[in-house]
């Protein structure tokens, strides 16, 4: 510089030298937004900066404000710092702020990380379950397939089957609850089925298994009627035809009436194995019934049963008694021969089988068809003899062999006179 005064006369120049004496800058630090991607894992680098060249800088998070994300922690930072968004979190991922300090410990401004999440479409997902029925009792199980994706549509489908006693599941769409009915008196393992769900951008999901069980329940005995068929003169048994569902169960069996006819051996109370069946002597037709019951060992009972009999007709054989014959000494006489079949509408033919007489004629050998004459010998009394018949049906059964005995009663005889 130089100066100069009011008659021009100018001076030398002189130099002013300044100097600028530093002072120390704070750091400067930047807002951030950060957007991830729903279920994956990133991170942010913060932004700041010092203005004073080869100063350091210690960067700090200060505060968190986090919704669905974690990995930020309040203290110094070192690196990256992670942001890892929660399971099937999307949208805002909330904030947090943080400072820088200079060597000089000087603060920077307070800058805010705002994290955004962006979604993708999830799976939905179909978890295995277990449902539960009660024997005899249809039921039903709803599967329980979600989606992630709030607003999300899921079209549910069986593709497996596995059952044991249970019907009501069908493969394809299943668009309510899926119906479980037991077999009857099934019970322990219903088996399984296996499902999934595929949402409306067509992401499916895993397949889920929906195993069955069926709770057991006491089932009360059952008692069939029963047609019994006896043979005419023949005893025989019969066993009554119950049984309980329960395999373990043990059950007790009751005659509680009777309505017999022409049949003995059953008897009212508790029966502990075949029931005996006698026909009556040559009888044929029905044999009347009685009715029964069971018990197991819970106290439940069956409904009442009835046991029918029925005794089939045999062919019996004629009878032929043994008779005696009494004629009066010189009179002639008869006898009838009186075979008989119980067989109801059978008729007989009598036969003379053999001749063993004495002092008396008439029975003659072969079919007899009328009383058979007795003709005493003149004077003969005492034993006539005896002749031997049988009868034969319209079956050609055969009788027993009858006898017949003669005897012949005296008379007095006027005496003769010598001639």
């Amino acid at each position: 510089y130089q100066a100069t005064d009011t008659a021009l006369a100018v001076s030398g120049t002189g130099t002013a030298t300044i100097s600028v004496t530093a002072v120390n800058d704070a750091p400067v630090c930047s807002d951030l937004s950060v957007t991830l991607t729903e279920d994956i894992a990133g991170a942010a680098s913060l932004s700041c900066n010092d203005v004073d060249a080869g100063d350091t800088i210690a960067i700090e998070i200060i505060s968190l404000s986090l919704s669905g994300i974690s990995g930020p922690l309040v203290g110094p930072v070192t690196g990256p710092v992670p942001l890892n968004p929660d399971l099937n979190h999307n949208g805002s991922g909330g904030s947090f702020a943080y400072i820088a300090k200079d060597a000089a410990r000087a603060p920077s401004n307070t800058a805010i990380v705002d994290i955004a999440v962006t979604a993708i479409n999830d799976a939905p997902v179909c978890p295995n379950i277990a449902a539960t029925i009660t024997e005899d009792v249809s039921g039903s199980v709803s599967l329980p397939c979600s989606d992630p994706d709030i607003g999300d549509t899921i079209a549910i489908e069986i593709l497996i089957l596995s059952l044991t006693g249970v019907s009501g599941p069908f493969l394809g769409p299943v668009t309510g609850p899926v119906p479980l009915n037991p077999d009857l008196n099934h019970n322990g393992s219903g088996g399984s089925f296996t499902y999934q769900a595929t949402d409306t951008s067509v992401a499916v999901s895993g397949t889920g298994t929906a195993t069955i069980s069926v709770t057991a329940v006491n089932d009360a005995p059952v008692c069939s009627d029963l047609s019994v068929t006896l043979t005419e003169d023949t005893p025989d048994f019969a066993v009554l035809p119950c049984s309980d569902p329960d395999a373990a169960d043990t059950i007790a069996i009751e005659i509680v009436a009777l309505s017999l006819t022409g049949v003995s051996g059953p008897l009212v109370g508790p029966v502990t194995g075949p029931v005996p069946l006698v026909p009556d002597l040559n009888y044929n037709g029905s044999g009347g019934s009685f009715t029964y019951f069971a018990t197991d060992i819970i106290g439940a009972v069956s409904g009442t049963s009835t046991a029918s009999i029925d005794v089939t007709a045999v062919n019996d054989a004629p009878v032929c008694p043994d008779v005696t014959a009494t004629i009066t000494e010189d009179i002639s006489g008869s006898v009838s021969l009186a075979c008989t079949d119980v067989d109801t509408g059978d008729s007989i033919e009598i036969e003379i089988v053999a001749l063993n007489l004495t002092g008396v004629s008439g029975p003659v050998p072969g079919l007899v068809t009328a009383p058979v004459p007795l003709n005493p010998a003149l004077n003969h009394e005492g034993s006539g003899g005896s002749f031997t018949y049988q009868a034969t049906d319209t079956s050609s059964a055969i009788s027993n062999t009858g006898t017949v005995a003669i005897d012949v009663t005296p008379v007095n005889d006027a005496p003769s006179a010598p001639t």
